[in-house]
């Protein structure tokens, strides 16, 4: 969302959440091509204000998943969009297989046929 305020309401509510002990958080990070950029010492106070599980989506290859993950910022990445082209998502990354791309994003939510969501084949070597 472009909002200036966005990343103070967040830190406000995470705090807030935090006193609940509520399991996790999730933040679904913008992800077109020139959306903002999370700044790190926003992560860093959020790690710090919030005691339990952060997830986050959004633009997330397996090496920027893994390299924000090693930094203990976040507990978990979720991968939405790749699994539409990659149905294997799992697999390919753990063997280094190359992605799908999107056909067309006009078929990611469904439609009037089988086309884009379920047709998209599994790796093979």
């Amino acid at each position: 969302m472009e909002d200036e305020e966005i990343l103070d309401t967040f830190m406000l509510v995470s705090k807030e959440l935090n006193k609940f002990d509520i399991s996790y958080i999730h933040l679904c990070e913008a992800d077109w091509d020139d959306a903002p950029i999370v700044p790190l010492s926003f992560r860093e106070e959020l790690r710090e204000s919030f005691s339990n599980t952060i997830i986050v989506t959004g633009r997330y290859t397996k090496e920027t998943a893994n390299e924000i993950i090693k930094k203990d910022l976040v507990d978990l990445v979720g991968f939405g969009r790749y699994y539409i082209p990659n149905p294997d998502l799992v697999q390919r990354f753990k063997n280094n297989w190359p992605l799908a791309e999107i056909k067309d994003s006009h078929t990611l939510f469904g439609g009037r046929n089988e086309v884009g969501f379920s047709d998209y084949p599994s790796y093979i070597e």
